[in-house]
């Protein structure tokens, strides 16, 4: 049976931890979990994985919620001057219209979630390029 885009709107899916649209952006491999299309524009997740030293430059989400979660390794959040350092199992969430950059300690499995989430999911169409092979 084939899923559609319409039937996880709908009725939800499930993804293994190597699923997802994969692709490379900013030195950092992202996976998308979940798509806007795939929840109607409510939300967004996007695991990434940050290699130390690297992260997002000073942004701003106008019109997003966004949360991250660390799941292994470290990773630090600037918000305005305050510095948010997050250890495994660390979540950051903020507000949409503030001022964020975030930075890679040791290799940081994350997840980063955003809502709504009304522009495609996919940063791969601004910037990204898609990865050939994880495993070979």
């Amino acid at each position: 049976m084939t899923t559609t885009v319409t039937d996880r709107a709908t009725f939800g899916y499930a993804l293994a931890h190597d699923e997802g649209e994969t692709f490379w952006f900013a030195g950092m491999l992202q996976t998308v979990k979940i798509g806007s299309a795939d929840t109607g524009g409510r939300y967004g997740l996007i695991e990434f994985l940050v290699p130390p030293g690297l992260g997002s430059p000073w942004h701003v989400h106008t019109d997003e919620d966004e949360w991250f979660y660390v799941l292994e390794g470290n990773l630090t959040v600037y918000v305005g001057d305050t510095r948010v350092d997050l250890a495994p199992w660390g979540h950051h969430p903020r507000p949409a219209g503030t001022a964020a950059w975030t930075l890679g300690g040791r290799v940081a499995p994350i997840t980063r979630r955003l809502a709504p989430r009304r522009r495609p999911t996919s940063r791969r169409l601004l910037a990204g390029s898609p990865v050939v092979a994880l495993h070979e």
